[in-house]
């Protein structure tokens, strides 16, 4: 078994065993469309903030 690994290898630094190239994806692109209205976006909020929750009140308590 050694032997064989030992063959291949062999034949792969020769050159008479090649692979097939990975293809080379394209670069990153847009999901929703280009940033050339980028100034439109910059009117919105970027972030949202989560609402406020109200505190626990005296019904809420740990007696029951």
């Amino acid at each position: 078994m050694i032997l064989q690994v030992v063959e291949y290898v062999r034949a792969i630094r020769k050159g008479t065993i090649t692979f097939d190239k990975p293809k080379e994806e394209d670069g990153p692109y847009l999901l929703w469309g280009d940033d050339s209205g980028s100034t439109e976006k910059s009117n919105h909020l970027a972030y949202i903030p989560a609402p406020k929750q109200k505190l626990p009140g005296i019904n809420c308590g740990l007696h029951f």
